[in-house]
C-alpha cells in the first residue's frame, strides 16, 4: 500500500501538456489532464532569468458540472490554468527501478488565464430548467460526491494513468 500525503484548497498554475480527455471509470465519468509548470525568476549573480525545472501534475475532476464546463471550454495544449484542489503526492516506481513522486491534484474549481486569451463567461441555466440540461440534479450530485470514497476514486485514477502499486 502507497502513502498518500493530501492537502486541500491547493493552487496549482501551469501549462496544459494536451487537452483534457473524458474518461469512463466504474465509479463513473472523469475529466483528466497534465498541468507543466515551471517558475521563472531572476538570478542577480548571472543577471538573467531563468527556469525552475518543470514539475507535471496530473488532474483529475469528478465534478460533473466542472467535467462539462472544461470539455465545452475547447482547450487546447499550451493553455494556462489555474486549478484548485485536493493535492496528493503519491510515490511510485519508474520502469527503471527508482523512486518518483506522481503530483495529483483533485479539482475543485478551474480558470483559464486571460493573459493569452480572451474569455467570453456563459451563465448556466439554473432552477427548474436546469436539470434538463444535465440530466442530473444539483442534490444527485452532491449525494454522489458524498458518498465516494477516495479510495476507490484514486484507484480508478491509478489505472487510468498507468500508474501501477
Amino acid at each position: 500500500m502507497s502513502t498518500t500525503n493530501a492537502f486541500r484548497n491547493v493552487p496549482v498554475t501551469g501549462n496544459l501538456t494536451k487537452e483534457p480527455a473524458q474518461i469512463t471509470t466504474k465509479n463513473g465519468p472523469m475529466v483528466t489532464f497534465r498541468l507543466a509548470v515551471s517558475d521563472r525568476f531572476f538570478d542577480r549573480e548571472a543577471n538573467e532569468w531563468k527556469s525552475s525545472p518543470t514539475e507535471y501534475y496530473d488532474i483529475g475532476v469528478r465534478n460533473k458540472a466542472l467535467q462539462e464546463n472544461i470539455m465545452a471550454s475547447k482547450l487546447q495544449t499550451g493553455d494556462r490554468l489555474t486549478v484548485v484542489g485536493r493535492y496528493e503526492a503519491r510515490p511510485y516506481v519508474t520502469k527503471d527501478g527508482e523512486a518518483a513522486l506522481n503530483n495529483r491534484l483533485w479539482a475543485e474549481t478551474a480558470a483559464t488565464s486571460m493573459d493569452f486569451r480572451t474569455v467570453s463567461v456563459s451563465p448556466k441555466q439554473s432552477g427548474p430548467g436546469a436539470e434538463q440540461e444535465t440530466g442530473v440534479s444539483s442534490a444527485q450530485v452532491q449525494s454522489q460526491a458524498q458518498t465516494q470514497t477516495y479510495t476507490q476514486a484514486d484507484r480508478a485514477l491509478d489505472d487510468a494513468w498507468g500508474i501501477n502499486h
